[in-house]
């Protein structure tokens, strides 16, 4: 049966378009791969013709044919393996990982992109993240915040708020952050009280007895005050 959080999850926009940072990665990974098989069709058409000069010379064959394979098998290990081991020993070096404390997570370029006034593409890489961390709601939080800030885009950074919110438990910090902007939208960008009332009675049970959760149950009970006066006086 499907649970309302992949339903919300479901829901969540996704850009008719592939990423241009995701289309950028895979245009580089083509265009390495591509070079490899160059490099080894190069490579391997050189040692062919050096082991046929040595049969021509009076090798024997078994040995020049050994000779080939020894020298196009390394090239290729060269070219296909040893970047990527270089990169991985590079990986391990600047970010470690194993038993050791990750750092923060960064969205250096997705903000950087948002600083120069680039909100859509930055809403992309975000969702680029989204989808490489599947369990951090900052990706999320922060396309949403772009969406109703600078695109006044209200219902799609509500979807994304939403999309951030399921991502952690419902007294985790960042998820009563995510109802309180939910709140905040429908509120004060849509003036649409009835969709608050059900957000304020989750911000209500997420924030308890706190003196937070006290002032929003009372901001929760005159709201629905009002709707009752205004359905009897219509």
């Amino acid at each position: 049966m499907e649970t309302d959080r992949s339903r919300n999850e479901r829901r969540a926009p996704v850009p008719r378009t592939q990423p241009t940072m995701l289309r950028d990665v895979d245009a580089l990974e083509r265009a390495l791969w591509l070079r490899r098989v160059v490099w080894t069709t190069a490579v391997g058409a050189l040692a062919f013709g050096a082991g046929m000069y040595g049969v021509a010379m009076g090798m024997p064959l078994a040995l020049a044919l050994a000779i080939m394979l020894v020298f196009a098998g390394g090239t290729l290990v060269g070219v296909t393996l040893i970047p990527g081991l270089a990169a991985r020993l590079m990986s391990k070096i600047y970010a470690p990982g194993g038993s050791s404390t990750p750092g923060k997570r960064e969205h250096s370029y997705p903000e950087s992109l948002a600083a120069r006034g680039q909100y859509e593409e930055a809403i992309h890489a975000y969702e680029a993240a989204a989808h490489e961390f599947p369990h951090d709601p900052e990706p999320c939080l922060r396309a949403g915040r772009l969406l109703r800030d600078e695109l006044g885009r209200h219902e799609d950074a509500i979807a994304w708020f939403k999309r951030g919110r399921f991502r952690v438990a419902d007294d985790d910090g960042r998820a009563i952050l995510a109802t309180q902007e939910i709140v905040d939208i429908y509120l004060h960008k849509l003036g649409d009280r009835r969709r608050a009332i059900p957000e304020l009675a989750r911000l209500v049970e997420a924030l308890g007895t706190s003196p937070a959760g006290c002032w929003t149950r009372e901001q929760l009970a005159a709201l629905k005050a009002e709707l009752r006066d205004e359905e009897e006086g219509s």
